[in-house]
C-alpha cells in the first residue's frame, strides 16, 4: 500500500502529505495529558516525555504540553523544524512517516519511527497509553481489541517499511 502511495501520490502531492503530518503536530497526542488521574498522568509522562525530549533535541521541535482537552497552540518554530525534517525525507520515507503518524495519532511518533530513534513496539505502546489504562480499569471489549490488533499490525508494517528502506531512512 505504501509503495503504491509513493508512486501514485507522493511525487505529485508531497505538500499534501507533509501538511498531513504537520496537521497532526497541531494536536499531537503526546501534548494532551490527563487532568484527573495521577496514575494515568504518570504513565503518560513516562511514555511520552522521552519522545518529546527526543523531538526537541534531535529535530528542534519543541511542543507545549497541556492537561485536559483544551487546545494548545504550538509555536511556529515547532512547525518550521518539523517541516525541515519532512522536506529532508525522500518520498519513500515521507510516506512511511505519514502512515506511522496516522496510525499513532502523533507526528512525533511518526517522525521517531522514520528516524528509527526508538523501538517500534515501544512507540506503538506509547501511542496506546490512554487506551491501555482504560482497558485495565474497565476491560477491553471485542471491538476495541480488534481495533488494537489492526493498528498494531499496521504499525508493524510501517516499521518493516523503514527496515526495508535501510538505515538512512
Amino acid at each position: 500500500r505504501l509503495a503504491a502511495s509513493v508512486i501514485d501520490l507522493a511525487a505529485n502531492d508531497r505538500a499534501q502529505w507533509t501538511d498531513e503530518v504537520l496537521n497532526y503536530l497541531r494536536s499531537d497526542l503526546l501534548c494532551y495529558r490527563a487532568d484527573e488521574s495521577a496514575s494515568l498522568v504518570e504513565r503518560q509522562a513516562a511514555a511520552w516525555d522521552p519522545l518529546l525530549h527526543w523531538a526537541e533535541e534531535t529535530l528542534g521541535v519543541t511542543l507545549k504540553v497541556t492537561a485536559g482537552i483544551v487546545a494548545v497552540e504550538q509555536p511556529a518554530e515547532a512547525f518550521e523544524a518539523a517541516l525541515r525534517a519532512l522536506e529532508a525525507m525522500d518520498d519513500w520515507t515521507l510516506m512511511g512517516a505519514v502512515s506511522a503518524t496516522q496510525i499513532s495519532g502523533s507526528a512525533v511518533i511518526g517522525l521517531a519511527l522514520a528516524r528509527r530513534a526508538f523501538r517500534a513496539g515501544d512507540l506503538f505502546r506509547a501511542s496506546r497509553v490512554d487506551e491501555h489504562f482504560q482497558a485495565e480499569r474497565w476491560g477491553m471489549d471485542a471491538e476495541a481489541a480488534a481495533r488494537e490488533a489492526r493498528l498494531e499490525r499496521a504499525f508493524a508494517a510501517a516499521d518493516k517499511w523503514f527496515e526495508a528502506l535501510g538505515p538512512s531512512a
